[in-house]
């Protein structure tokens, strides 16, 4: 399957026939384009997270990465990244977003770069435009950082050679406390702050609601699977009062309208270390 995007700025907004029931469907589209490439995301360091493409293209620091090497040879056919490896591939869990070319085409308009991404699998339905809107970031990252001549953005691609519809949701983006913890992990001190603390005001029902509003948005995706369901959560490895990845305490199953209505009332007791099944 090869799908060509010729205007590249139009790839950072979601399709208007975008299928997925989410809240904020902006806010959960750039999310997961930002997470996905971030050059050093804690979920990976902390072996929550096998992998993002972020650390695979961009180098920390004022070490020179994989896609500002690849850039060095623009106009070149070498100018590729390989996200993955033969060994990862056949040992364990690898990107499906295996390469990315970058091409220097012309036109009657002059040069311009093209972007093509290589994918074993590409889910059509609902992870389609993160993996363009990641080729676009790609893009604009290179026009950033200059190239010899004169170069526009030019067309996105991508090919996959299998091409699946399935609900992608949360598996690949994460639940929004994964996110949190690399992009916004002040809303996770709130959270755990208020659910120690409660409102600075007792008799303030408007900020008893809008603690209640941050829990149960913030927990709405934990627990759902590929298949709708909601079920109960992995345990984690390490018997711990933080979750795998969230760094708040874990429940068996989806979160109740209860937890959140605990914390909204200061009601929520601090789990210690090994205290509980968590």
């Amino acid at each position: 399957m090869t799908c060509v995007v010729r205007q590249p700025e139009s790839a950072t907004e979601l399709p208007t026939n975008f299928a997925g029931k989410l809240t904020d469907p902006a806010r959960w589209f750039n999310d997961a384009v930002t997470w996905w490439q971030s050059s050093a995301p804690s979920l990976v360091a902390s072996g929550d997270a096998p992998f993002n493409h972020g650390e695979r293209l961009y180098a920390t620091g004022s070490a020179a990465g994989e896609l500002d090497a690849a850039a060095k040879l623009l106009g070149s056919t070498k100018a590729m990244v390989f996200l993955t490896t033969n060994h990862e591939l056949r040992s364990r869990p690898a990107p499906a977003f295996v390469a990315i070319q970058l091409v220097l085409a012309g036109d009657e308009r002059g040069d311009r770069l093209d972007c093509i991404g290589y994918f074993r699998k590409q889910d059509l339905t609902l992870w389609w435009p993160v993996n363009v809107a990641e080729l676009r970031a790609i893009q604009q990252r290179v026009l950033d950082v200059g190239t010899e001549r004169p170069v526009r953005a030019g067309h996105l691609v991508t090919i996959a050679a299998e091409a699946i519809h399935d609900d992608v949701m949360p598996k690949l983006s994460g639940t929004t406390v994964d996110r949190a913890v690399d992009l916004r992990p002040e809303i996770l001190m709130k959270m755990a702050y208020e659910a120690a603390h409660g409102p600075s005001d007792p008799s303030d029902s408007a900020q008893r609601d809008e603690i209640h509003a941050l829990w149960s948005t913030t927990f709405e995706d934990i627990g759902r699977l590929t298949d709708g369901a909601r079920r109960g959560l992995p345990v984690p490895r390490h018997r711990t009062a933080a979750g795998p990845s969230s760094g708040l305490p874990r429940r068996r199953g989806p979160p109740e309208r209860g937890v959140a209505d605990q914390a909204a009332r200061g009601g929520l007791r601090p789990c210690p270390p090994g205290e509980g099944d968590v």
